[in-house]
């Protein structure tokens, strides 16, 4: 959405697209009365400081479900306009054509933000092209499949279009 004319083509697997939906601030999900936080854990190992790094070994991975559960997630990710793309498209946002993939099971990311989202950009754009694909499953499917999978057919053709369509 930052660049709409430099991006030619997107694919978004379980994108978090409505970060101002209730799972996000912590409604309706279950943490033990007397549990200790998980987020508050992990402040005083590595000290309250604002450093940006990474971890490919994803083994800060339960954080994240820790900040969602505990309502905290925009506290630590702010609030800034990039976060709330609902928020752009009603702003006039455009889109290169989007492929969207989400599980329909998916208890991390809810696929009605996928919904939701789809749908909101063909009511602001009619023109835009976008698929969304719901596939059983948890975030990330936890099922294996490849390239020529026939879910995937409409969605690869759409980017794919779209990417050779720069060549000419």
């Amino acid at each position: 959405m930052n660049h709409p004319d430099e991006i030619k083509a997107c694919i978004a697997e379980f994108p978090s697209l409505d970060l101002e939906s209730p799972h996000f601030a912590g409604v309706g999900n279950s943490i033990p009365l007397g549990s200790p936080s998980l987020v508050d854990q992990h402040l005083v190992l590595v000290g309250n400081v604002n450093k940006a790094s990474s971890d490919m070994t994803l083994a800060r991975f339960p954080l994240i479900n820790a900040l969602i559960q505990e309502g905290r997630f925009l506290y630590f990710f702010g609030n800034g306009p990039q976060l709330f793309p609902f928020r752009r498209l009603e702003s006039g946002a455009k889109l290169p054509p989007l492929f969207i993939i989400h599980g329909a099971g998916d208890t991390i990311v809810p696929v009605e933000g996928s919904q939701k989202f789809a749908k909101l950009l063909l009511e602001k754009d009619p023109e835009a092209k976008v698929v969304l694909t719901v596939q059983l499953g948890e975030h990330g499917f936890s099922n294996s499949f490849g390239m020529k999978h026939p879910w995937l057919a409409e969605g690869l053709k759409l980017v794919t279009d779209a990417w050779e369509s720069q060549k000419e």
